[in-house]
């Protein structure tokens, strides 16, 4: 890999100087009396005799030198996601031996080596296309610069801010030279005729665009179109981080403009106004207090008295309809305390009883919205445009973005290129390991919606430290596999929500990561546990949560009580980062950067193979007779409790999990041999 990264660099650097060697048989200079000769070579006359050798060594010196580089620097571009979130071992020499094509540029502007060398390739043609004019060469190399200094000041590629100022620099410094040798060579008549064409070309080029512009600007005051394609109506309470989740889906999909309040809305006196003239199409979400809500009444109101707005519903589980009574005296169903309807918008009760029976009619195009726990991170399968940002390893489900999907497909009229399409890929042997884990309360819409737009901000810069993010919600119920992705972690993210602190999942994979930080000790290669807090409404545990609802919820037979009240409390010692939902995008971006920041930069690939789940122990769980067994379900629908009265009733549950456990510890899932798991879990059954 050193080899790899030493002859790319080389390479790089000396791309120019090959690239002026393989063209020079090109560059020919004119006889006064007739011909030309070569200007390396002025003895070897142009098209005759020698010259044809010369042209033929120099074709097969592009093809053989800067042809291949060039073609491989674009494969290794173009599969350079992919690569990231292979953990294989063919991936990592991959990421490793390419470090000299992307180490110095940051994540989101991965390609702009490719770009290095496209200007380098155009650079070098400036003499072949302009044999006669030095003066056209000037303005030739003028325009390539000014272009690629423009992207490069756009982009900002380079990862140190003082590097990104030392390059435009550099181009701005070579244009001004350029423009000095062309000022003080004194043109003769040709060169005044070809610089008086290349000056009315550019004159015409930008007169032709200020006045497309014009007559743009003055179409659009004429004939105004919808600025924002969709408006999520939604309420904040229960659906901030849905929502969002619902915009990220959508702007995957289309380049469309959609509006949420969090980031669009600046007054409060023009949202109605927005609904009626900038919008196309209103999008419902339909959680359970969503109609109580004023604003989102008149809003509801406003695109039906439009006539000319779409309005669609997202139901989700948590949604009731009013009822006939309600309907009658909408005055007490409606929350009017924060916003009066008749000042805003000259919204009366019968209005809103007329719009709410359309939007609950069969006429109103409805979406039945599976819980977000079943879109989980697997929806963001292509939602960040180009640097690879499935940043799960699981395949996506079926349902994971058939929302959006149905959405776009029931307001644009076509398909926009390949997003629709949506990468689908294996879960490979070993991927758990040195990833960064997000663990969040399973059954709950806005937790796991909020892991989704985490994970989505944070992959970026993730990437660059080459390892990928998981979320446990993804996994399904299966313990054994949460723990070892914990135990083998990188960095551990938990975010807080209401019922963290009752959920058994979450409390498990705390207490792992605590008891994997304290027999590493004093290690320098030790992940981290970051707690972030998502929900409003989460309370940091007191003193009798510790003494009432701890000894409730704890399994006995995985840990004491008492233990695990200890790792929950050194848990908490460490500062939660805010991650509010309901706040703006650029504010979320902010956040998710403070949460990468804690996460350490080195791999950590060899000594999390070493580590093993301290707290699940098999036996103990598959003879564990407690009386209760508590199973939060995935889709959030419902929570079983399972009493064990009797000893039949035991031994069926003990045989059922033996089963379960055959199926959960493949090779694949902690990489023990199948001779081992079978004798484990035979001797683990007859135990009981």
């Amino acid at each position: 890999m050193e080899f790899c990264n030493t002859a790319g660099t080389l390479f790089q650097v000396l791309f120019i100087t090959v690239l002026l060697s393989c063209v020079s048989p090109l560059q020919c200079f004119d006889h006064p009396s007739g011909g030309s000769s070569l200007h390396s070579m002025p003895a070897v006359l142009c098209l005759e005799g020698e010259h044809y050798f010369l042209l033929l060594l120099g074709s097969v010196a592009f093809i053989s030198l800067p042809c291949p580089f060039w073609a491989a620097s674009l494969w290794a571009t173009w599969v350079y996601p992919a690569k990231l979130l292979d953990k294989s071992d063919r991936g990592r020499l991959f990421v490793f031996g390419t470090q000299f094509l992307f180490s110095r540029f940051r994540p989101a502007a991965h390609y702009y080596g490719i770009f290095t060398l496209a200007k380098s390739f155009l650079l070098t043609l400036s003499p072949v296309c302009f044999q006669t004019g030095g003066a056209l060469q000037s303005c030739y190399l003028c325009i390539i610069l000014v272009l690629f200094l423009m992207h490069q000041q756009q982009v900002l590629p380079w990862k140190s801010r003082l590097a990104n100022q030392l390059d435009g620099a550099c181009s701005l410094s070579l244009i001004v030279l350029l423009l000095c040798g062309a000022l003080a060579s004194s043109p003769d008549e040709s060169t005044r005729a070809q610089l008086q064409f290349v000056g009315t070309a550019v004159f015409v080029v930008l007169a032709t665009l200020i006045a497309a512009a014009l007559i743009y600007a003055g179409f659009r005051v004429i004939v105004p179109g919808k600025k924002y394609k969709w408006f999520i109506c939604h309420h904040k309470a229960d659906a901030s981080a849905q929502a969002r989740l619902l915009k990220v889906l959508l702007k995957a999909r289309s380049s469309h403009e959609t509006f949420i309040d969090s980031d669009n809305l600046v007054d409060l006196d023009t949202l109605f106004d927005v609904v009626r003239c900038q919008l196309d199409t209103l999008v419902v979400f339909m959680t359970r207090d969503v109609l109580t809500r004023p604003w989102c009444a008149g809003e509801i109101v406003t695109a039906f008295r439009t006539g000319k707005v779409k309005v669609l519903t997202v139901k989700t589980s948590s949604f009731v309809a009013p009822t006939d009574e309600q309907m009658d005296d909408l005055t007490s169903y409606l929350d009017l305390s924060s916003c009066d309807l008749s000042r805003f918008a000259k919204i009366q009760a019968d209005d809103v009883r007329h719009a709410f029976e359309r939007l609950l009619g069969g006429n109103t195009p409805m979406i039945e919205s599976l819980a977000l726990i079943q879109w989980g991170l697997q929806s963001l399968t292509g939602a960040l445009p180009q640097l690879g940002v499935g940043v799960d390893s699981c395949p996506p489900p079926e349902d994971s973005a058939r929302l959006a999907d149905k959405i776009v497909s029931l307001t644009l009229s076509k398909r926009l290129g390949k997003q629709k399409e949506r990468e689908e890929r294996e879960m490979h042997a070993g991927t758990y390991e040195d990833c960064v884990v997000i663990s969040s309360e399973p059954g709950r819409d806005e937790a796991t919606a909020a892991v989704s737009i985490l994970s989505a901000k944070m992959h970026g810069l993730v990437a660059a430290n080459n390892t990928s993010i998981v979320c446990l919600v993804d996994l399904g119920q299966s313990e054994f596999q949460m723990l070892h992705y914990v135990a083998k972690c990188r960095a551990l993210v938990v975010i807080l929500s209401n019922g963290s602190l009752t959920s058994i999942l979450q409390l498990h994979t705390i207490v792992e990561m605590m008891l994997q930080l304290e027999q590493l000790g004093s290690s320098k290669a030790k992940p981290a546990i970051i707690p972030v807090m998502n929900l409003p409404d989460f309370q940091f545990p007191q003193g009798h949560f510790y003494e009432n609802q701890l000894p409730d919820i704890w399994d006995l037979t995985l840990q004491s009580v008492e233990d695990a009240e200890a790792h929950i409390r050194s848990f908490f010692r460490f500062i939660a980062i805010s991650f509010p939902i309901h706040a703006s995008d650029i504010l979320l971006q902010t956040q998710a950067a403070d949460v990468v920041r804690r996460i350490p930069a080195e791999s950590m690939a060899s000594s999390a193979a070493g580590r093993e789940p301290l707290l699940q122990d098999l036996a103990n769980i598959v003879s564990s007779s407690r009386g209760r067994r508590r199973r939060s379900q995935e889709d959030g629908l419902k929570c079983e409790d399972i009493c064990i009265n009797n000893l039949d009733e035991e031994e069926e549950l003990a045989r059922e999990v033996a089963r379960s456990l055959r199926c959960e510890l493949s090779d694949q899932l902690i990489g023990l041999p199948k001779a081992s798991i079978q004798s484990e879990t035979s001797e683990t059954y007859l135990s009981l």
